[in-house]
């Protein structure tokens, strides 16, 4: 081959290679591209579903759990307003704002709060924050890349078009961030390996990612859908302002304390998270009525009774169904060798608890069937729309019953919105039963309902 030939060859060669820059360059690239995004004032709705068998309807067939957000963030200011669906018709809502580092949050449905308005800690700000750096693409990309000297090239990949940058923090936790390289999109971010990670997905009109998945061991715990992402120059005033008919209110700090409220019948108050527990007493010792959140929790109210009690066993602990929150801490009472008596269903549900699966076999079940009777406490099992098995008990001698979840009535006794398809359920049932109630105790917040204040809340929204 001729000399001419070799360099015209060569040449061709070279034409038809296109140069591939290297990872500083591209990492300059990306962080170029998200510099250019908005970086101040922040419009944000999105929708969310979380797939939750334990808050479901049936753990066997998970409901899609569906929450609706809007998020208005402006320098040191903010306004949000987010609603959310639970089996059994239950919606909540929720409106908070912040200014001049003030916050408050009232109830949109009257369900949680009433018509209280309660002040909130001027760090909810920065959690807003984090929340919108979560889930808007160029929000999480400008504050990951302005740490530039932290930020690394993992991998390059040209033939898949993705690169992955990698990020060790202060807490020596591992974050690798992919990458595609033309044009430059978010697809993914992944905590510890795969131990959380979030997917993104359709970019919506070239401006932000709009569709996102987040994994947690490998299992899909939510599903994010970006409405609109829009920059603001500031919020309107209108947002910040609290509805006449509504009242301040400042939470009291109680400690956590024992009330009698009848012969053998006592109440556990003030509990965290707003929990209520009853408890009776009788020749084999003491049962107790509800095991909420935690094992901690569940300690708290075993260290209350021992105290009062302390030659008395605990013996049996019930609950009304089987959502999460209702069960959580039932494994502190089978330690104590406690019977946990439940419906069919839901004795079930907590045996196939995954968090269960170490102690499960040390836990002893015992069903309770609907107008059952054990000493003074009789049990209804309801069918609802809530949760599959659900029962509520009733303290014949005390004429006090306990629910939880069957209907909502906040603390300051004011009536919800609406009326629930589970409450509706819950009030057919007892009008075919001659039940003397004097006082209702719910499980969540409200320990003093009486039965004429139900039925008028129940009126008032036929």
């Amino acid at each position: 081959m001729g000399k001419k030939c070799i360099i015209g060859t060569l040449l061709i060669l070279l034409a038809g290679c296109k140069y591939q820059p290297n990872g500083k360059e591209i990492l300059a690239k990306i962080k170029s591209h998200y510099d250019q995004k908005p970086t101040a004032g922040l419009h944000v709705s999105y929708q969310q579903v979380g797939f939750n068998p334990y808050q479901s309807y049936d753990y066997e067939h998970p409901d899609s759990l569906r929450s609706m957000h809007m998020v208005n963030l402006d320098g040191q200011r903010f306004f949000a307003e987010r609603r959310a669906w639970f089996p059994g018709g239950f919606e909540f809502g929720l409106k908070e704002f912040q200014q001049d580092s003030v916050g408050y949050q009232y109830d949109l449905k009257g369900i949680v709060l009433g018509k209280r308005v309660i002040k909130q800690p001027k760090e909810r700000i920065e959690e807003v924050r984090e929340e919108l750096t979560e889930l808007v693409d160029f929000r999480f990309s400008q504050k990951f890349l302005s740490q530039e000297d932290r930020v690394s090239v993992d991998t390059l990949d040209f033939r898949k078009n993705l690169t992955t940058l990698i990020q060790i923090t202060d807490e020596q936790d591992t974050l690798k961030v992919t990458y595609q390289i033309e044009p430059v999109a978010l697809q993914s971010i992944s905590f510890n390996g795969s131990e959380e990670e979030w997917l993104f997905n359709n970019i919506n009109g070239g401006s932000y990612m709009d569709g996102i998945q987040h994994f947690k061991n490998g299992s899909l715990k939510g599903l994010y859908t970006l409405e609109q992402v829009k920059q603001i120059n500031s919020i309107a005033q209108e947002h910040f302002y609290i509805p006449e008919e509504y009242s301040m209110y400042q939470p009291e700090k109680k400690q956590p304390s024992v009330e009698k409220i009848g012969p053998d019948l006592y109440l556990v108050k003030s509990l965290p998270a707003d929990r209520n527990v009853l408890f009776t007493t009788d020749p084999n010792g003491i049962t107790v009525f509800g095991a909420p959140i935690s094992d901690r929790l569940s300690q708290l109210v075993i260290d209350l009774i021992t105290t009062r009690f302390p030659e008395e066993q605990i013996h049996a602990v019930y609950v009304t169904h089987a959502h999460s929150d209702h069960i959580g801490g039932l494994p502190a009472y089978a330690k104590l060798g406690a019977t946990i008596l439940a419906d069919a269903y839901s004795i079930l549900a907590i045996k196939a608890y995954p968090k269960f699966g170490d102690t499960i076999d040390s836990f002893v079940f015992k069903e309770v069937v609907n107008e059952s009777v054990i000493g003074d406490a009789q049990f209804f099992v309801v069918d609802n729309s809530h949760s599959k098995g659900q029962s509520f008990v009733y303290f014949r001698a005390n004429e006090v019953m306990y629910q939880g979840d069957f209907f909502e009535i906040p603390a300051d006794n004011t009536f919800p919105h609406y009326v629930p398809n589970a409450t509706r359920e819950f009030m057919e049932f007892i009008a075919t039963r001659n039940l003397s109630v004097k006082r209702i105790v719910a499980h969540h917040r409200n320990d003093f309902i009486t039965m004429d204040l139900l039925q008028m809340y129940y009126d008032s929204k036929k």
